[in-house]
């Protein structure tokens, strides 16, 4: 079959110019046209489920509004786990489902799940909110700030660049973050209120019907019907103050809201504040559509950015806190380089490892391969990101080997004085096997990466996906188009010089030396194996290192949980803080809630006033104090610890793939004082290890808070229910929205509020009866008092938890902490309570385990490939030799580079076991060969080293080469995997040109004959 497909390729060349000419340029649009972006999108399907319940204490939502929630939530098609937070009238369920969930199905069943529970909560209850949309990344975050602006002037400035950008092609949509809206406040004067009969409730609701606004309906006249219209919505602020509130029954006077408040316009103070470099901002938050060059859209936006910037106030300053598409495009760019480069490292050791014509031959495939691998990956989604192009790095040196292993085999026949155009045909007919073997063992052994489950699979999977694709690509090329290419370069029976004769004598005489001392071969191979593994253990076990960019975030909590005033001075302390430090170019606060998702790892945080965080740009060359972002993290804790009181401060780096704290243990059970208690002894401990930093934890302490004690027999009597005390109350302490204010084209919310300061005005707020509007001072019926309340209860998986984390010091192990940490927990007395640890050795353990179990599947199914080409059950496993002998080089190139036993440095090690397969493939393919030709097993050996020697050295050559700008590039996540691969693939070719023919020989020559003799004639052709 692969004789006529070659012969008829040959025939018609003219075509196959033309269809590589049509892959070129097919490859070129891919690539200009396919979605780009900085890293695989591997965040979580996540909904925040929202429910207020005012006035309960968070004891009362956890029992009476969160617990119900999460038991529904539970109930969700593709549940994983779930954070909960029940504070003072606000419950937040954190929501997470699996990765390989059905978001839409999960989502609307939530939906509706939440629309039934609706009834079963509390009356008092607001309508349960779902966001579903806080997982997505924006595409940008630009922010307005300047000094001479208010929140309100920046809103409207902000407002036209949305209006503007959302019209750009490709952009979803934009959303502005941190407008402090402006209300209308109607400040009660509570002694001037208990003058009159008229409660905080009744202005409220007097402002709710005198402002309204109904239509009247129309008169038929002979005309036709004319529309009646009666005013009755406030235009003015006078008109608030003059609205009659009560009017005498005795006197008929009247009296008007000025008469007991102040009417004035003011800042909703629960508005979530921003801040650019100190100064007030709001955000500009941006989407841009799915599966699109983001690069592309991004020059669109830019150029409006350009334009708007002339039209605007020239003091307005605008900052690019996030523009995905230049972080993409230096990313990419960077990358992208790294290929270019390993594409010509490799082209140049073609040229050098074979003769010009052979080398213009087969170096055709580096780059054809790329650009069939480009228009799949364009046709199929996949998306150009750091992760796609290192997968093309990998195969770069893989690409040429089928394109290699086709030219030697022609060139051996035109040697043997063949005529090129038959030597082209049997030549890749001859090859044909051993080349669709090799590819295939190589793709099954990336393939046990798709298996892997979880953030981190998810993370790594576009590596054997791509990996797969330019795999299948190249032995496309090698054996359609190299064939023809071959005709159209080689000349009739010229033989081509080889190059690199040295190296095969070299291998030759190693070869003779391992086969004349096959025993002591042996034995040092198993030594150096046992060596190996008694190495690993001293090896830096790492799951992922920090993300390889230029930002850093500090999360705060305050200590006082409903003072957003109090978070927003202690956000100012940090500001001032990063100030002083030269690295800091540019920082980003959020004071009420969390930045918008700046990263694709970041957590979703709950919007609570006790909540504020930075993000910081840095330049460590600006300070010339700090090599690694580590030491300056390390650095700003420490300073942050020393001047920062009021609360807590977390400096913490960015992660790759999906967020996790390097030392976690949550404490769970029924008894919260017995988990606090217990997770106070267990941060203690960990406070005491070398190596913690940032030891913390997520219990909040208990603060004291006004409790009002009412007498409620006596209140009853009196005709107060606990309606008319708890609602007026509200009303006087958190206010309440009774009308809205138009103006101008907008609303505006018109607050009622009282002026209570201290404990004893509110003992002196009168309240009204609702049945027998009678009138008291809050004291006369009940007491009010301060107690100590806990802020906020929280929950994991639905089991009340405290989380006691802590991050480590840059030259320290998490591994080894936790390690240590366990240790001393076993003198800890843990009854009542259960621990999990939930930091990165789970990570380890979970993602390496999985990694391991694909591993040994793809190893089941390479011994299956191998028997069905040998036809053989003992020849597989000679070639399996091989897979130790790579080992010994990667674990021995780790330690060497001071380089991590990471998740890539596995995963890298995985792949290896494809490449160091292949070249024993080639090796015992012409073994085999030779044997059915008649001549003997050491011969066989002998001549296949000989024979082969130059494709197997150029495809692991080629291979290593090509990952050489990777192990250069300083990448904390490439560089593990690109030494695993280097390392192991250079030792194991070296081993396998003596160790493979030695085993061979034993096996091959001795044992299996000798258990031959030993069979019934019926078994023995089952041996081999």
């Amino acid at each position: 079959m692969q004789k006529k497909i070659s012969a008829a390729l040959i025939a018609n060349r003219q075509f196959t110019l033309f269809f590589i000419t049509l892959l070129v340029l097919g490859g070129i649009y891919s690539y200009y046209m396919i979605p780009k972006q900085e890293n695989p999108d591997v965040s979580a399907p996540v909904a925040v489920i929202q429910t207020i319940y005012p006035g309960a204490s968070a004891e009362d939502v956890e029992k009476l509004v969160t617990t119900p929630i999460e038991e529904k939530c539970a109930e969700v098609s593709g549940y994983d786990f779930m954070h909960s937070y029940s504070k003072n009238s606000v419950s937040f369920v954190i929501l997470q489902l699996n990765f390989d969930a059905d978001e839409d199905e999960a989502w609307d069943e939530l939906r509706q799940k939440m629309e039934d529970l609706q009834s079963d909560l509390p009356d008092d209850c607001y309508k349960i909110e779902i966001d579903t949309d806080l997982a997505q990344t924006p595409g940008m975050i630009i922010s307005l700030s300047g000094e001479n602006y208010s929140y309100e002037q920046l809103s409207e400035f902000a407002e036209t660049y949305k209006k503007r950008l959302s019209k750009i092609d490709g952009v979803k949509r934009f959303e502005v973050d941190g407008k402090v809206e402006k209300q209308v406040v109607v400040e009660v004067d509570t002694a001037l209120l208990n003058q009159r009969r008229l409660s905080l409730e009744d202005i409220a609701t007097v402002l709710k019907v005198q402002n309204i606004d109904i239509p009247s309906g129309s008169i038929q006249t002979n005309s036709g019907k004319i529309n009646v219209k009666v005013p009755g919505t406030y235009t003015s602020l006078q008109e608030i103050e003059n609205s009659i509130v009560d009017v005498s029954a005795e006197t008929g006077a009247v009296v008007r809201v000025k008469d007991v408040a102040s009417i004035y316009w003011d800042l909703d103070d629960t508005s979530i504040k921003i801040r650019q470099n100190q100064e007030n901002a709001v955000l500009l938050t941006g989407f841009f559509e799915d599966n699109i060059n983001i690069i592309l859209i991004g020059d669109d936006v830019r150029a409006e950015l350009d334009q708007l910037k002339t039209e605007m106030p020239p003091d307005l300053k605008v900052t690019e806190a996030l523009f995905e598409p230049k972080e993409v495009q230096d990313s990419i760019g960077e990358f992208v380089g790294h290929l270019l480069l390993g594409m010509c490292l490799v082209i140049l050791v073609v040229f050098l490892g074979m003769g010009l014509r052979n080398a213009m031959v087969a170096s055709t495939a580096v780059p054809l391969s790329i650009l069939i691998t480009l228009i799949v990956m364009y046709l199929s989604g996949l998306k150009v990101e750091q992760i796609s192009i290192t997968a093309l790095i990998i195969a770069l040196g893989m690409l040429v080997d089928d394109a290699i292993v086709i030219v030697d085999a022609i060139q051996v026949h035109v040697d043997n004085g063949m005529g090129k155009l038959e030597a082209c045909i049997e030549g890749s007919s001859q090859a044909a096997i051993p080349v669709f073997t090799s590819t295939l063992v190589a793709m099954v052994a990336f393939a046990p990466l798709l298996m892997v489950p979880g953030p981190a699979g998810e993370y790594m999977r576009s590596i054997p996906l791509v990996v797969i694709i330019s795999l299948s690509a190249s032995y496309g090329v090698a054996m359609l188009i190299t064939p023809a290419i071959s005709y159209m370069v080689f000349k009739d029976n010229i033989p081509e010089r080889e190059k690199k004769t040295r190296i095969q004598d070299f291998f030759n005489a190693l070869m003779e030396r391992g086969m004349s001392n096959q025993k002591k071969t042996i034995l040092v191979t198993l030594a150096c194996l046992a060596v190996v593994l008694l190495l690993i253990t001293q090896l830096t076990i790492r799951f992922f290192p920090n993300a390889d960019k230029n930002l850093m975030y500090v999360n705060m909590s305050s200590e006082r949980p409903a003072d957003l005033n109090a978070t927003e001075d202690m956000a100012s302390q940090v500001e001032k803080v990063l100030t002083e430090q030269p690295e800091v170019t540019s920082m980003t606060t959020s004071v009420g809630d969390g930045l918008p998702k700046f990263f694709i790892s970041m957590k979703v945080s709950e919007a609570t006033q006790d909540f504020a965080q930075t993000v910081i740009r840095i330049d460590l060359e600006k300070g010339g104090r700090f090599d690694t972002k580590e030491d300056f993290c390390v650095y700003l804790q420490e300073l942050m610890d020393q001047k920062i009181s009021g609360g807590q401060v977390r400096v913490k780096l960015l992660e790759q793939a999906f967020p996790y704290t390097a030392v976690t243990v949550r404490v769970q059970g029924d008894d919260l004082d017995r988990i606090h208690e217990v997770a106070m002894q267990i941060k203690e401990k960990l406070q005491a290890i070398p190596g913690t930093i940032n030891v913390a934890d997520d219990y909040d302490k208990a603060v004291y808070e006004y409790n009002v004690d009412v007498d409620t027999d006596l209140a009853s009597q009196r005709g107060f229910s606990a309606y008319d005390i708890q609602k007026q109350i509200n009303i006087a302490l958190r206010g309440a929205e009774s009308s809205v204010y138009r103006k101008g084209g907008k609303e505006f919310s018109i607050i009622v509020k009282s002026d209570i300061k201290s404990k004893e005005d509110l003992e002196n707020l009168g309240i009204k009866s609702s049945v027998t509007e009678e009138k008291v001072l809050l004291k006369q019926i009940a007491e009010v008092n301060i107690e100590p309340v806990l802020p906020t209860i929280k929950k994991y998986r639905g089991d009340l938890s405290v989380a006691v984390t802590s991050d480590v010091m840059p030259e320290y192990v998490p591994v080894k902490l936790e390690s240590e940490l366990k240790s001393q927990i076993d003198g800890i007395d843990t009854e009542g309570v259960e621990l999990f640890y939930d930091g990165e050795k789970k990570q380890i353990v979970d993602n390496f385990g999985e990694l391991g179990s694909a591993a040994l599947f793809s190893l089941v199914f390479i011994y299956f490939i191998l028997m069905i080409q040998f036809k053989s059950f003992v020849e597989p496993v000679v070639i399996f030799v091989t897979i130790p002998l790579s080992i010994i080089g990667a674990v021995l190139g780790l330690l060497i580079f001071q380089q991590p036993m990471s998740f890539t440095a596995l995963l890298g090690m995985a792949g290896l076991m494809g490449l160091v397969v292949k070249n024993a493939i080639l090796l015992l393919d012409y073994v085999d060969h030779a044997r059915k030709a008649g001549v003997a097993v050491e011969q066989a050996c002998r001549e296949a080293v000989n024979r082969r020697c130059r494709p197997v050295l150029l495809t692991a050559v080629t291979a290593i080469i090509g990952l050489t700008p990777l192990a250069l590039s300083g990448s904390d996540l490439f560089m593990p995997m690109a030494v695993t691969i280097m390392a192991g693939l250079s030792l194991a070719t070296v081993l396998t040109m003596v160790v493979v023919p030695v085993v061979y020989t034993i096996v091959q020559g001795r044992i299996v004959p000798a258990l031959e003799q030993k069979l019934p004639a019926w078994a023995r052709s089952d041996v081999d």
